[in-house]
């Protein structure tokens, strides 16, 4: 019953972007995936055979003289450097019109955040792995 049960309930919950973590499902022998961005180096986890890191901010936070304005990158600072941060948290929701399907909070103006799902396995192709955004 509980296989069944995580079969339904883990895509909804990934799916649905609810706030919280994934961590609970995470392969606990697996050390952290730390990948390198421009935004900073992020701590993610694993499930199963693939590396998960949410809440990454692509960009600076919508909010005061940015606001209606086009997105400016994410400027990390000489602090940030080094510090790995954790990515296993989703950041809050954006703000939007209540559609019928009972999404609760948190919401925040500065939601230009990526949830990243990578496999495990570095691919072999010189290319690497085919991307999808939506």
């Amino acid at each position: 019953m509980f296989l069944i049960w995580l079969f339904y309930a883990l895509p909804v919950t990934i799916v649905s972007g609810s706030s919280g973590s994934l961590y609970l499902f995470a392969n606990e022998s697996v050390d952290s995936p730390v990948v390198a961005t421009t935004s900073g180096k992020f701590a993610g986890f694993t499930i199963r055979q693939t590396n998960v890191w949410v809440g990454i901010p692509y960009a600076a936070p919508p909010v005061g003289a940015l606001r209606w304005q086009k997105a400016q990158p994410y400027v990390v600072t000489d602090s940030q450097n080094d510090i790995i941060r954790n990515a296993t948290y989703y950041s809050p929701f954006c703000p939007q019109i209540d559609r019928g399907d009972n999404t609760t909070g948190p919401f925040n103006e500065n939601c230009l955040y990526l949830n990243v799902w990578s496999p495990r396995t570095p691919s072999s192709e010189p290319n690497g792995y085919p991307v999808m955004i939506w």
